[in-house]
């Protein structure tokens, strides 16, 4: 199995993601690898987001912590089961815009398995994400507020893939997308 933890920051000025850590528990992980980080700015407006795995070497409960340097964060934090050993197919891709739906971009993958998505914005008002695929969390309520979702597809084949959200506001956004194959 492998962790995937998506950590999202904001602050005026570029935020800091340190890698996560295993604050308590009896499971076993190996080291934490970076799949993803992009950073975007809208003028003194800074949003970034980074993507970790870990695999898990022995099962249990498990407590971890993230921390840097941002005045908001959102985190996520989940196992999956199924993955390749060396999981990452080809390389992130990362895009960022105004407009009223944040999009990864088109993301190619090389076989099937699963491709994620997280995307951010600074909201003005509450609204409600409209997502192009299955739910992992959002926060979408507050006006001038922080707020993010992250979503994922299972794919079934080799492909070239493209995850959406609506936010029915022009604000500006950044996403993030990363692929993973799934074990053979």
């Amino acid at each position: 199995n492998q962790i995937i933890v998506i950590v999202q920051g904001y602050r005026s000025g570029v935020p800091v993601i340190n890698i996560p850590t295993k604050v308590s528990g009896t499971a076993a992980i190996s080291a934490f690898v970076q799949d993803a980080s992009y950073t975007a700015n809208n003028g003194s407006d800074y949003f970034k987001i980074a993507v970790y795995r870990a695999p898990v070497t022995a099962s249990g409960t498990l407590t971890l912590g993230f921390s840097g340097t941002f005045a908001y964060s959102l985190a996520t934090i989940n196992e999956y089961s199924g993955m390749d050993a060396n999981p990452v197919d080809g390389v992130f891709v990362a895009n960022a815009a105004t407009s009223n739906t944040e999009s990864t971009g088109s993301i190619t993958t090389t076989s099937a398995g699963m491709v994620l998505m997280s995307s951010t914005e600074l909201s003005t008002n509450n609204f409600s994400y409209k997502q192009s695929d299955t739910n992992i969390y959002r926060a979408s309520n507050g006006a001038t507020q922080y707020t993010g979702q992250s979503q994922y597809r299972i794919t079934t084949a080799p492909g070239t893939y493209n995850l959406t959200a609506g936010t029915g506001n022009n604000w500006f956004w950044t996403a993030v997308g990363v692929a993973y194959k799934r074990a053979h």
